[in-house]
C-alpha cells in the first residue's frame, strides 16, 4: 500500500545504468539507494517497473517507510511505470486475515518542477483501475456471489458517474437469454446481467462495447474439474473484473467517448439443475447450441451477453475479455494474452496500445476451417470442437454471435492470475492485466 505524500526523513531512491545492481551511499545524513535499470539500449517498461518495485522493497526490508523517488532524466516521463512499480510492488491482498501485517509506505517524487500533474493523476487512475481489478479477482467465490458482485459493480461505478442497470433472472428470461440462464440455473445464487453505460460524448451516437465473463464459481458442472483445477476458479470472473477496472478509469479520467459494458455473472455448479452434456439450448440470437462440455461455459454466457450488447445496446464494436481456455495457457503460459479478431484494423490498434503500455498480446487465426469443427448433427453449432486448437475454437464459437460488427476477443486465462510471484511487481494472485491496454486504446480512439 502506498501513500503519495511529502516525507520528513526519507530515503532517496534513484536509478542508474551501471553494472552494479544496487548502490548504497550516504549524503548529508540521508541514505541513498540506487538501483540498476540494466543496459540503457535494452530498457523496457517492465524493467523500469521491476527496478522501482525492487528499490522500494529493499528500503522496506530495512524497516524504513518514507521514500523520495528521484526521476532525473532517466525516468522523467515514465509516470505509469513508476506508479505501477510502487503500487503493485507493495500490493498485498487484504483478504480475511484476523490481523494485517502489511505497513503502508509513504512516497514522494523528486523532480525539477517539470512534472505534469494532470498526466500524473491520469496515470495514477489507470493503476487504481488495475488495483480494483486485482482486489475483485482475488476475492473467494463464496464472498463474491453474482448478487454481491453486481451490487459492488453498481456501487463502484455509479459513484464515478456511470449508469448501472442490473438485470435479474426474470429479466434475462424475458429476453430469452437461455445460455446465461442454463448456466446460472445450476446454482441457488441467482445469475445477474450487469449493464454499465458511460456517456462521455453525448453529441455522438458511436459507442464501444466491452463484455466481460463473470463466472464467480466454476466447478465444471457435470464435466467436473479435478481437485487441482478447482483451486483457483475464483479468477474465472476476471474478464468482468477487468471491465470494471477499465470503466472506472474511463470515468475517473472523464474521457470524451461513449462506452457500454455488459457483464454476465453466474455460478457454474454441479446440481440437479445443471446442464447435461448433449443438451441443446436456443441462444438469445436464435441459434441452437449443442452443449457437449459444460465446463466450456464461458463462451455460452458471452454469446448471450454479446447478442444483448449488439442488439439492445447498439454498440458499434465489441471487445470481450474472458478466462476462456486452458489452451491459451498451454500456448503462451503467463507471458502473452491471446487476441482474436474479425477486424485487422481494430486488432492492430489494440496491439499498438498494448505495446505502449508494456503489455504483450499475440494474434491467433480464425480461419474458416475452424468453424467446421463446431458443426453439430443436432443443432446449429456445438460448444466444443475436439482435443486441439482449443483457444481458437473457443474464439470461433464466440464469433458466431458478433453479427459481423468489428470484434476482438482477449483470452486472458494465462495473464489474469498467477498463484506465485512472477516478478518484483507481479507479486502473486490477480494481475490487473489488460486494464492499461484497453484504457489506452479507448483513450486514443478515433471513429
Amino acid at each position: 500500500m502506498v501513500n503519495w505524500t511529502k516525507n520528513k526523513k526519507p530515503v532517496k531512491l534513484k536509478f542508474h545504468f551501471e553494472k552494479e545492481k544496487v548502490i548504497q551511499s550516504m549524503k548529508d545524513e540521508q541514505l541513498i539507494i540506487s538501483v540498476s535499470l540494466g543496459k540503457q539500449k535494452s530498457l523496457t517498461s517492465k524493467k523500469i517497473k521491476n527496478a522501482v518495485a525492487r528499490g522500494i522493497n529493499i528500503i522496506r526490508s530495512l524497516d524504513l517507510h518514507e521514500i523520495d523517488i528521484e526521476l532525473g532524466e532517466i525516468l522523467a516521463d515514465k509516470y505509469f511505470e513508476i506508479i505501477v512499480g510502487a503500487e503493485l510492488g507493495t500490493y498485498k491482498y487484504k483478504g480475511y486475515h484476523k490481523k494485517s501485517s502489511s505497513k503502508a509506505v509513504n512516497i514522494s517524487i523528486i523532480d525539477d518542477g517539470s512534472i505534469d500533474e494532470e498526466e500524473w493523476a491520469r496515470k495514477k487512475n489507470i493503476v487504481k483501475g488495475m488495483l480494483l481489478t486485482k482486489n475483485l479477482t482475488n476475492m473467494p467465490g463464496n464472498k463474491l456471489t453474482p448478487e454481491i458482485f453486481a451490487t459492488k459493480i453498481k456501487y463502484i461505478l455509479s459513484n464515478v458517474g456511470c449508469e448501472v442497470d442490473i438485470l435479474d433472472k426474470a429479466r434475462t428470461e424475458k429476453l430469452k437469454m437461455n445460455l446465461i440462464n442454463a448456466i446460472g440455473n445450476s446454482s441457488a445464487n441467482e445469475q445477474k446481467l450487469v449493464v454499465v453505460r458511460y456517456t462521455g460524448d453525448p453529441s455522438s451516437a458511436k459507442k464501444i462495447g466491452l463484455v466481460g465473463k463473470g463466472i464467480t464459481v466454476d466447478t465444471g458442472g457435470y464435466n467436473l474439474k479435478t481437485a487441482e483445477g478447482l483451486k483457483y476458479t475464483k479468477d474465472d470472473m476476471a474478464g468482468a473484473a477487468t471491465v470494471v477496472g477499465i470503466m472506472h478509469v474511463i470515468a475517473r479520467n472523464k474521457l470524451k467517448i461513449n462506452v457500454t459494458a455488459v457483464m454476465p455473472l453466474c455460478e457454474n455448479r454441479l446440481s440437479n439443475s445443471s446442464l447435461i452434456p448433449g443438451d441443446v439450448i436456443t441462444s438469445m440470437n436464435g441459434k441452437t447450441v449443442e452443449i457437449l462440455n459444460v465446463d466450456a461455459e464461458g463462451r455460452l454466457i458471452l454469446a448471450d451477453a454479446i447478442t444483448y450488447a449488439v442488439r439492445n445496446e447498439k454498440v458499434d464494436e465489441i471487445i470481450d475479455l474472458a478466462t476462456l481456455t486452458g489452451s491459451i495457457v498451454s500456448t503462451f503460459g503467463n507471458i502473452y494474452t491471446g487476441i482474436f479478431s474479425n477486424n485487422s484494423k481494430l486488432a492492430k490498434e489494440i496491439n499498438i496500445a498494448a505495446k505502449e503500455m508494456g503489455e504483450k498480446i499475440w494474434r491467433l487465426p480464425l480461419d474458416d476451417e475452424y468453424k467446421e469443427k463446431l458443426a453439430s448433427q443436432v443443432a446449429d453449432i456445438q460448444n466444443i470442437g475436439g482435443p486441439t486448437a482449443g483457444a481458437i475454437i473457443g474464439a470461433t464459437f464466440i464469433e458466431h454471435f458478433v453479427e459481423k460488427i468489428p470484434w476482438v476477443h482477449l483470452d486472458i486465462a494465462g495473464t489474469d492470475f498467477y498463484p506465485g510471484k512472477l516478478s518484483e511487481y507481479e507479486t502473486g494472485g490477480a494481475t490487473g492485466a489488460m486494464v492499461p491496454t484497453l484504457y489506452k486504446y479507448i483513450e486514443t480512439k478515433v471513429w
